[in-house]
């Protein structure tokens, strides 16, 4: 199971999330736009996001931190199993400041290899609000295909659209300087 490989690429680290990464989420900087709050950055104390996190333990979801050479969290991501083992879901949320600066495309790398190399998935799907124009470059930059868009009420009884995007691992080719560690 890859659920506890550590992965670095890079200056990165790639490791699963512990709760004392809780107190560190809590500390980053806030959003500016709010369209990107959706990766429930609204919890602004530990003890909510521990409270999320602990709601939010399943045996198939999968919580990553992201760490630079500074031992700085500049990253959560999620990959969550599904039903059918050909399909996972991904998701990424980074830190406001360290956004726009190549770092969700080195994550994402490092998140498909490690699928790639210690699951039989196929398949990698994703979403991302349809306002989210950085995003969106990135993941067709990166070779997701979008699949259509959808909408998803927030805990304000508002609606979202989002874009779905699926990533087929047969398109990706391994990156010798990505190691995995266990």
């Amino acid at each position: 199971m890859y659920k506890q490989v550590v992965t670095s690429y890079r200056d990165l680290i790639l490791a699963p999330l512990k709760q004392s990464d809780l107190a560190e989420l809590v500390r980053w900087p806030k959003f500016e736009n709010s369209d990107l709050l959706w990766a429930n950055f609204q919890f602004n104390s530990k003890e909510m996001q521990d409270r999320w996190m602990s709601s939010n333990v399943k045996p198939w979801i999968h919580w990553y931190s992201v760490r630079d050479s500074k031992n700085m969290l500049i990253a959560r991501c999620t990959i969550t199993e599904t039903e059918d083992n050909d399909i996972v879901m991904f998701g990424i949320v980074v830190r406001p400041d360290y956004i726009g600066k190549g770092y969700g495309q080195q994550i994402t790398k490092m998140a498909l290899l490690l699928i790639l190399n210690h699951t039989s998935v196929k398949t990698v799907w994703l979403e991302s609000k349809a306002d989210n124009e950085q995003a969106i470059r990135l993941w067709c930059r990166m070779g997701f295909h979008s699949t259509g868009y959808h909408y998803r009420r927030d805990q304000n009884a508002t609606y979202h659209r989002f874009i779905g995007f699926q990533f087929l691992l047969e398109d990706l080719t391994n990156e010798s300087e990505i190691k995995f560690t266990v």
